[in-house]
């Protein structure tokens, strides 16, 4: 790059012309002679200032060309100096001189006589680059050589020249803000390794199959292992004191060196076996293990120390990954065909199968409901496919996967149990649509509905903690705010709560409405003698009430085992307050008591608070009603028996005091039910 002197002199010279014209107009402008102030127009005024402005502008120009032909003389002498003297420390010296011209240049981009100067600039760095990149890493292949890198010889040899030729190749980036992908020292290392791994695995020899690529990738992984001490030892040692403001952890740029041959014959094999859905998915597969082991046996990561993407994600090109998506989804539907077998719309002792509660079955620790095969295989089924695209980084193509995958076999898995809980419904309507059958009375039946009730709620539980994975926020709509699992939390939480309908409807209509159906027909209340039936009962509860008081706690029993604790007692005060209304509203509130009466029932009361107590921690909360109505009849009896024992003292069942917790006119009714 030569600058013609004479040019250069010849612009100076115009500049200097047009600074002398320039003042000259400037001083007209200032200091008119009166004569020629009196002749002069606005025409000639506007004329002399659009002049004045040419000459401005014209110096700015030459000032400009005056800047860009000194910026080339700086680079044509650093060339020069470079022809004469090719030492490493010359090289480096010019290129900072071009990398300073070029940036004093790109100030001036938008002018359009810069721009083929600036290419000029940026050609002579890329040249002088090349040259120092030549230099060092001719000297670092040489030694190399002499070590007979990478065999044992390199591992016992002295590394005093490797040391010094690893620092020239290391401080050329010194004041480089952006390093490359992979640095030269740790290419040149890589040279060897790739030699061989060519022999072996892009060549004719046996260890070249399509259907082994885990043969290559162990090699690798074994290269990298074999070579981790010399690079954490000894060349760490040298990047921290050559770069020490860019991090760098040598083993990872090592393994960044190797990676291009990984990536390189992934790309080759996966476009071969397009066709063989089977082998693609085995390839995918081999190469997320591999990036899963540098990950969690060498830590890798990108620079600055965010996630490393890994190999996988340069194979899964658009037509590549459909492929495999296929393969996978096809995969997933025949898992789950396989799991829904057994028909849980009908179960029988015979074929309810994986959809039985089971305490063995591991569930979430922080989980109370008991959990099934069901439900827990399909978890571990969307579990394994989260994690099989759990390195995709693409939100299309996260999004294709939740679509495809993950959607259709959550909203399948769904619509199984919603069809049995509605043919549950169905079954059990009654008169309206079906008579109940023998799987959906009593006990049967509400294991039924606890099984249905577990696989929503266990499936809610889960789709909870997946929206927040990283795969399914990317796969999720930002401007919206939503979840890509929203909707089908949305379509579970619907399901569950139209089975916990069902289960209380079932609740109260096996213990309440069924198993209270004789006691609320009994017509004794108002006797003063005891029926046959409760002389010979060995109990003090009335013989009616026996049912109720033996289905109770095997039913609420059956609920606390399964659904836990919380749930449980939801449903015992939802039962034991429909048990409440229809014993007030039936026996108590259409029927006279006597005192035997009253006191029977009074019985009767206890006994039930005494059988629900183990479930709840104070039953009488339970029954509120039958609570009061216990209090008024226990005071009324009393107050019948004081009398008997001391007539002048007895007071009128009128005149009776408020019984104590009971408000007034609640116990006035309650009262005008007894004789």
């Amino acid at each position: 790059m030569k600058v013609d002197e004479a040019y250069l002199s010849s612009l100076t010279s115009k500049q200097a012309a047009l600074k002398q014209q320039l003042e000259q107009h400037r001083r007209a402008l200032q200091f008119p002679s009166h004569d020629h102030a009196h002749r002069q127009d606005s025409t000639e005024l506007t004329v002399d200032i659009e002049r004045l402005q040419e000459l401005a502008d014209s110096r700015s120009k030459l000032n400009l060309a005056k800047t860009f032909i000194q910026q080339l003389s700086a680079v044509a002498h650093a060339l020069e100096t470079v022809e004469k003297d090719s030492s490493l420390a010359t090289l480096y010296d010019a290129y900072i001189q071009v990398c300073d011209a070029q940036d004093l240049l790109l100030h001036h981009v938008q002018e359009p006589l810069v721009v083929n100067v600036i290419q000029r600039v940026q050609a002579a760095k890329k040249q002088l680059w090349s040259q120092m990149e030549d230099k060092v890493s001719t000297g670092l292949r040489k030694v190399l050589v002499e070590l007979d890198w990478p065999n044992d010889k390199f591992d016992q040899a002295d590394h005093t020249s490797f040391t010094a030729v690893m620092q020239d190749c290391l401080m050329i980036y010194v004041n480089e803000a952006k390093l490359p992908d992979v640095l030269l020292p740790f290419a040149v290392l890589a040279e060897s390794i790739s030699t061989r791994f060519d022999y072996h695995f892009n060549s004719s020899r046996p260890t070249n199959r399509l259907d082994k690529p885990e043969w290559f990738l162990k090699h690798l992984l074994g290269v990298i292992e074999g070579k981790q001490a010399i690079m954490a030892d000894e060349i760490q040692e040298i990047v921290d004191r050559c770069l020490p403001n860019h991090h760098l952890d040598a083993v990872h740029e090592f393994v960044r060196s190797i990676l291009p041959l990984a990536a390189t014959k992934l790309q080759a094999t996966s476009g071969r076996v397009l066709e063989d859905v089977a082998l693609l998915s085995h390839v995918i597969g081999e190469a997320q293990n591999f990036d899963d082991a540098l990950r969690s046996g060498y830590g890798m990561c990108e620079r600055g120390g965010s996630l490393w993407r890994g190999t996988t994600q340069a194979i899964l090109a658009d037509d590549v990954f459909d492929a495999w998506l296929g393969s996978e989804s096809a995969f997933a539907q025949a898992k789950l065909t396989q799991l829904l077998g057994d028909d849980l719309a009908e179960p029988s002792s015979a074929t309810v199968g994986v959809w039985e509660l089971d305490q063995d079955i591991e569930a979430p620790d922080d989980h109370p409901v008991l959990a099934n095969q069901a439900t827990t295989e399909l978890v571990a089924l969307f579990e394994a496919m989260t994690d099989r695209f759990s390195r995709v980084v693409s939100p299309a193509q996260a999004r294709k996967f939740l679509k495809r995958i993950q959607q259709p076999m959550v909203e399948r898995f769904l619509a199984r149990v919603r069809e049995s809980a509605e043919a549950f419904d169905r079954l059990t309507r009654g008169f309206s649509g079906g008579f109940p059958s023998v799987d959906t009375a009593g006990l049967p039946g509400l294991q039924r509905l606890c099984r249905q009730y577990a696989s929503a709620d266990l499936l809610l539980y889960k789709l909870r903690d997946w929206n927040v994975l990283e795969l399914y926020v990317r796969s999720g709509d930002d401007y919206l705010g939503t979840g890509a699992l929203d909707s089908l939390e949305e379509d579970c939480l619907d399901l569950r709560q139209l089975i916990w309908r069902s289960l209380t409807a079932h609740l109260e209509r096996e213990l309440v409405t069924i198993a209270l159906r004789g006691y609320t027909k009994v017509q004794t209340w108002s006797s003063d003698q005891a029926p046959p039936s409760q002389v010979a009962s060995t109990t003090a509860a009335s013989v009616q009430l026996i049912r109720f008081l033996e289905l109770l706690p095997q039913m609420f029993g059956y609920v606390v085992s399964v659904l836990g604790g919380v749930r449980a007692r939801a449903l015992v005060y939802a039962t034991m307050r429909a048990c409440d209304d229809l014993l007030v509203d039936v026996v108590v509130h259409t029927h006279k008591f006597s005192k035997r009466g009253a006191l029977q029932l009074t019985r009767d009361v206890w006994e039930i608070w005494a059988v629900v107590a183990p479930f709840v921690q104070d039953p009488q909360r339970t029954t509120p009603r039958l609570a009061d109505v216990v209090a008024v009849f226990t005071a009324h009896i009393k107050a019948q028996v004081e009398a008997e024992e001391d007539p002048k003292s007895a007071t009128s069942t009128t005149t009776l005091q408020p019984t104590h917790n009971v408000p007034r006119s609640k116990a006035s009714a309650i009262r005008a039910q007894l004789l």
